[in-house]
């Protein structure tokens, strides 16, 4: 081969050293022939390990094996058997993903494997209750797990573990408040009891005042008795004083009350009586939502006749020989009934279209009532007026207004 003017320099340069390879005396190219003579490998010779370059390679060389190579970082030690394998066994498996959370709410195809026709799964579900579906044959000739049932056997006035009421349960006599965080047996587990600043008084109580009542006999007196809200009502008229104890007339309403059995008074849900319905429910008082279309309604009136402020539950049932009627029932701390919309808001406790759980005074459904956790605290010797309003334009017709005191 031909080589050009630099190479034939290169050449008579190499020539004068002692080492020179690579250039015939003719100035052709020859292979080298210098490690075929000694037969040392390469990599042990002596220039590659210490001159700069070579040996720096070296040094990175020896060091990727012990640092990250697949052998000692990525699978031996880090990503396979000490990391991934434990966090799935101790993390995923173990502690959260099946043992706690995916038992208790996962997805519906989470859970045993259906396997035969007709197998069966249960889970946790709701206030303490339990549901089961079934392994079925699909359209597609496999198995797979029907639907979830309903969940049953639910405990009635219970909570749902884990959760937690905003701004905590009503508690004592003068308007507190206590948080509640629900346990796994479904019952609350209870903060101490705080009443508000503006409590002024407790619910229940009455007080009776003759000095200064402005009255023109000396021998009568003004009575007043603490609301639901912990606030003072207005003082009665003019009234000889009198002792309150059980069986004592209080107050002229339909049901009085005079120790735990249920008094009853029937009324009639007419379609010439009606006004707009009181808001959504179940809500609390005073209502803020918005009033709907006209319906039947008819008030009655509860006395307190005991010395005590007694919780008492009302509630709708069908007279003898009736039908049922879809209601909705709010009470007021008044003895007449509400006149107009403003007045209407300003009920106590709760006002609902159907009965309350936990409920052993037998309001049923399509009926409302305030009964069990919703019954209404009224003071001694105070009359309360119930409303008890059909919940569609529609209702019309008999209807029994129940009350008992519950405690």
């Amino acid at each position: 081969m031909k080589l050009n003017p630099i190479s034939l320099l290169l050449c008579a340069v190499a020539a004068a050293t002692p080492f020179a390879l690579g250039c015939s005396s003719s100035g052709s190219e020859e292979a080298p022939t210098e490690p075929a003579d000694t037969g040392a490998p390469v990599v042990d010779a002596a220039p590659t390990v210490d001159a700069g370059t070579p040996a720096d390679l070296d040094a990175a060389a020896d060091a990727s094996p012990d640092a990250g190579s697949v052998q000692d970082a990525t699978i031996a030690d880090a990503t396979v058997p000490d990391a991934a394998a434990d966090a799935t066994s101790d993390a995923t498996v173990g502690d959260a993903t099946v043992g706690d959370a995916g038992a208790d709410a996962g997805p519906v195809d989470a859970g045993p494997i259906c396997r035969s026709s007709n197998d069966f799964d249960e889970r946790s579900c709701g206030v303490c209750g339990r549901q089961s579906r079934i392994c079925r044959t699909q359209a597609d000739g496999g198995l797979g797990w029907a639907d979830w049932s309903f969940c049953n056997g639910q405990l009635d006035g219970g909570c749902v573990p884990g959760t937690e009421p905003d701004g905590g349960l009503a508690c004592g006599n003068r308007c507190g408040r206590q948080r509640a965080v629900c346990q796994n047996d479904c019952s609350y587990a209870f903060g101490s009891c705080i009443a508000p600043p503006g409590a002024v008084c407790d619910k229940g109580t009455s007080a009776w005042t003759q000095d200064d009542a402005g009255c023109t006999d000396p021998t009568h007196g003004r009575r007043r008795s603490c609301l639901n809200d912990c606030s003072w009502g207005t003082w009665s008229d003019c009234e000889p004083y009198y002792t309150l104890a059980d069986g004592g007339l209080a107050a002229s309403a339909e049901l009085v009350i005079t120790n735990d059995t249920t008094k009853s008074v029937t009324k009639t849900l007419a379609s010439t009586t009606t006004m707009a319905r009181i808001p959504t429910f179940p809500s609390a008082c005073p209502l803020t939502g918005t009033f709907s279309t006209a319906t039947a309604y008819v008030y009655a009136t509860v006395g307190n006749a005991t010395a005590q402020p007694r919780t008492v539950a009302v509630w709708a049932s069908t007279p003898t020989g009736g039908a049922s009627i879809d209601t909705v029932t709010a009470v007021y701390p008044t003895a007449t009934g509400p006149t107009d919309e403003t007045a209407r808001r300003s009920c106590v406790g709760t006002a609902n279209d159907t009965c309350a759980s936990g409920n052993p005074q037998g309001c049923s459904s399509p009926w409302s009532g305030l009964v069990g956790s919703e019954a209404i605290v009224i003071p001694a010797g105070a009359t309360y007026t119930v409303l008890v309003q059909a919940y569609f334009s529609t209702g019309t017709g008999g209807v029994v207004i129940n009350a008992k005191a519950v405690n």
